[in-house]
């Protein structure tokens, strides 16, 4: 089995551990071998843990740094989720970054964050204001099921 693979079976395993209510401990285990192997799953879901304090102490440095490596590995939850790091957390912001990690996220497939780039083009948020360019986006994310 290769280290993909691998990555990827440690990371189901941990989740139905998780879905069975399962100790923590055990899943986050489970969790931080399938990072270390690749799984941007398993990044996305550490990063998070990190991020709001659960089972983990809140580590935003250790969060940011997993759920850049779960975006740069194709997650558009740990995308979406550093768009809205960087648009709303006040030592942080950077308008500028939430608009590239929406956009990301929304090339990703996050059918939210054609609703989100829609509204940053209306208002020129992190990004020159086009209603235009926002129409197009908005648009996409209605058809998606997003008002």
């Amino acid at each position: 089995m290769n280290k993909i693979n691998k990555a990827q079976n440690l990371y189901q395993t941990a989740l139905e551990k998780a879905n069975a209510n399962e100790e923590k401990k055990e899943v986050a285990e489970l969790l931080e071998k399938a990072y270390s192997l690749g799984s941007a799953d398993a990044a996305y879901a550490l990063g998070s843990w990190y991020f709001y304090g659960e089972y983990f102490q809140k580590n935003i440095e250790k969060a940011i740094t997993m759920l850049l490596f779960a975006s740069e590995n194709g997650s558009s939850d740990a995308s979406f989720e550093l768009g809205v790091y960087y648009e709303t957390k006040k030592d942080v912001i950077n308008l500028t970054k939430a608009f590239y990690f929406y956009t990301k996220a929304a090339l990703q497939g996050d059918s939210q964050s054609f609703y989100e780039v829609g509204r940053l083009y209306y208002y020129g948020i992190g990004c020159e204001e086009n209603k235009k360019i926002a129409e197009i986006w908005l648009n996409k994310a209605k058809e998606l099921g997003i008002d």
